[in-house]
């Protein structure tokens, strides 16, 4: 099973981001010496023509579970922030959707709910809506991003041909020993291989920030994964900012989705 995503040959491979044609149109913030050391970029070369540039789908994955409660604020003020920035900048030039799901941990506590808002073309109704998400439950340390994946392929509404970007937020690991040596639940890694296939068959490009790097290693799984199935665009952050003011460097990176992929 393994062998087929590619687990054995993977490496986290340092910078590939600086191979693609388009470097030079690159923000600034990409050419950041740590990350580069990190290696926390990769973009495949394979041009998606079906993809159409007038038309972008912007959904936030969040970890809602307890060990957010001291971020989760912060965090949300900064969604409504990005929203705001963005669509002042492209309102006028592209079709804008948002969408958002707060992920917590069923797998652990099958009481526990995550929360999901559609993609709308109506910023002001989807920054209203995600503002009394709270953080709670999360029974162990790794976290359902399975899950919160399987929302987001077969619940979320996507445009057709659009630009596709998911923005990963998370202080923890995701369930399964691939991503998180001590989980509890070995069934959910092959799961969570599989759905990261289709991720990278759907289209969607991903944006990870790891919160006190906790979600570094899972993040760095995935994105390994990710490349071996042909998926189109990853980019990790591993803490290096703050997360009160981390919303600029996101928006360059979405900006720079948005004009060159």
């Amino acid at each position: 099973m393994l062998t087929e995503f590619g687990i054995e040959e993977c490496k986290f491979e340092e910078s590939k981001f600086f191979k693609h044609k388009i470097k030079d149109k690159m923000p600034s913030l990409f050419k950041n010496e740590e990350l580069i050391k990190k290696g926390s970029f990769f973009i495949n070369t394979i041009n998606d023509e079906s993809i159409d540039k007038n038309k972008c789908d912007i959904l936030f994955l969040v970890d809602s579970t307890g060990s957010m409660g001291s971020y989760l604020k912060a965090t949300i003020d900064n969604c409504v922030k990005i929203v705001e920035n963005i669509n002042k900048n492209y309102n006028s030039k592209k079709q804008l959707k948002y969408g958002a799901i707060f992920y917590r941990d069923p797998i652990d506590e099958p009481s526990e709910k995550h929360s999901v808002f559609d993609l709308s073309s109506n910023k002001t109704e989807f920054q209203n809506s995600i503002k009394n998400e709270i953080a709670e439950g999360g029974g162990d340390g790794p976290e359902d991003w399975n899950g919160a994946y399987e929302i987001a392929i077969n619940k979320i509404n996507w445009t057709k041909n659009s630009n596709k970007i998911v923005i990963h937020m998370a202080d923890a690991d995701a369930h399964g020993v691939e991503f998180s040596p001590e989980d509890t639940h070995p069934e959910e890694g092959p799961k969570f291989l599989n759905t990261i296939k289709k991720i990278a068959q759907l289209g969607l490009k991903i944006i990870g920030f790891s919160i006190e790097s906790d979600a570094l290693n899972s993040f760095k799984k995935f994105m390994d994964i990710y490349n071996k199935n042909n998926g189109f665009s990853f980019c990790i952050f591993d803490n290096l900012m703050n997360i009160d003011d981390f919303s600029n460097n996101i928006e360059e990176t979405i900006k720079f989705y948005i004009d060159n992929l």
